[in-house]
């Protein structure tokens, strides 16, 4: 359980990092790109490896893959939050563990208790309810495509990763796997951010840089501990994507009150009191 620990707590962070981005006016694609890139490198620098070997592995075609969707859902993400609003764009990320755990229950042939189906449903629900802001969205096509946009590459990239750490590669291959997804983000990144750049003249700032720095070791964490929680929790990985999602929702709603002094509903308190019910049920050990 230790990795799913960290592997939420550094998710959180990257939660955080995003808020105090705003606050900072820093350029949200220029530190992903060079997030991306220092993610690579972390993990190059933390357990040195072959990178002549990652490429002839059978495997490094599935980084390439993963390396694409990861920029690409990026951009959707950010382009459902302008169109749809920050609401809508949390509760489609999140709910896309639904698209893991089934995967996992029904290919995987993974066991749920009765616990811990009623503490997925009640994890779904509070998700739901953390989520809910009275936004007055228009309504239009991009409300509805753009979500479900999210919500199906969310649940891939999930599903994904989970069949990878399963099927292709092994314990001491987890760092050069992560590391070489964080590569092929980085140069689709930054091919899009030199197109964009062209039409807008813009160039990554210091702070910019600084900012994807911080960021892409925290970024790099959070995804090498989800491995390792796949890998090694004594639960199923559905129970895993669950607990993951739910929280990363919790401790990032904990530190709005609390840091961030944001203004909740009652039904988001709700969803929280939810949540750590969902938490408890998910374990499953009655």
């Amino acid at each position: 359980m230790t990795a799913l620990l960290l592997s939420i707590l550094f998710s959180t962070i990257l939660v955080v990092f995003f808020k105090l981005f705003v606050r900072f006016k820093i350029h949200n694609l220029h530190a992903i790109v060079i997030n991306y890139i220092t993610a690579s490198v972390t993990g190059l620098l933390i357990l040195p490896f072959s990178l002549q070997e990652a490429f002839t592995s059978p495997w490094w075609i599935h980084t390439l893959i993963l390396g694409i969707v990861f920029v690409s859902i990026f951009l959707v993400m950010a382009l459902t939050t302008q169109k749809a609003g920050m609401a809508i764009t949390s509760v489609a990320g999140k709910m896309s563990m639904v698209i893991p755990v089934m995967v996992g229950v029904l290919y995987f042939k993974e066991k749920l208790n009765t616990w811990q189906w009623i503490g997925l449903a009640i994890a779904i629900t509070a998700v739901l309810a953390i989520s809910y802001r009275k936004d007055h969205i228009k309504p239009s096509i991009w409300v509805i495509l753009l979500p479900f946009i999210l919500f199906i590459g969310s649940g891939f990239i999930d599903t994904y990763l989970n069949i990878a750490q399963k099927l292709f590669i092994y314990e001491n291959e987890f760092v050069p796997f992560a590391s070489l997804i964080f590569l092929f983000a980085f140069i689709s990144g930054f091919i899009f951010l030199l197109l964009q750049s062209l039409r807008t003249k813009q160039i990554p700032t210091l702070r910019s840089i600084f900012a994807g720095v911080l960021l892409g070791i925290f970024n790099w964490g959070s995804l090498f501990f989800l491995l390792r929680a796949l890998r090694f929790a004594e639960i199923p990985s559905a129970v895993v994507f669950a607990l993951n999602n739910i929280g990363i929702v919790i401790t990032s709603a904990l530190i709005g009150i609390l840091i961030f002094r944001e203004k909740y509903l009652m039904i988001n308190y709700i969803g929280l009191f939810l949540s750590i019910i969902a938490i408890i049920l998910l374990n499953g050990k009655f």
